[in-house]
């Protein structure tokens, strides 16, 4: 019997949205473009500022494709990729 492998590295995407735009009417835009990347978690979202203006941080996590057999690695080159096209991302252990 197969026993399925726990992930422990996933691809964490952060994206900051002022209080007071229309950015996040392009949530569910952004969540249906990551899903053509592979499965993705919707984390929190919280309130937060930066430079004294109100933001909304929307959270996501990018799963391994089940393929995968070395998930830290496939983490680290995609955020890389993805960060060269300007997106806040890092490369993260599942349980932190």
């Amino acid at each position: 019997m197969a026993t399925s492998r726990k992930r422990k590295h996933v691809i964490r995407i952060t994206w900051f949205i002022p209080e007071h735009s229309h950015g996040h009417d392009c949530v569910p835009l952004l969540i249906e473009q990551l899903r053509y990347a592979g499965v993705i978690r919707v984390g929190p979202h919280r309130k937060t500022t930066m430079n004294d203006r109100p933001y909304t941080e929307y959270t996501f996590d990018l799963l391994p494709p089940a393929h995968v057999r070395n998930d830290q690695q496939w983490a680290l080159s995609n955020a890389e990729r993805m960060r060269s096209f300007g997106i806040s991302v890092i490369a993260i252990r599942e349980d932190l």
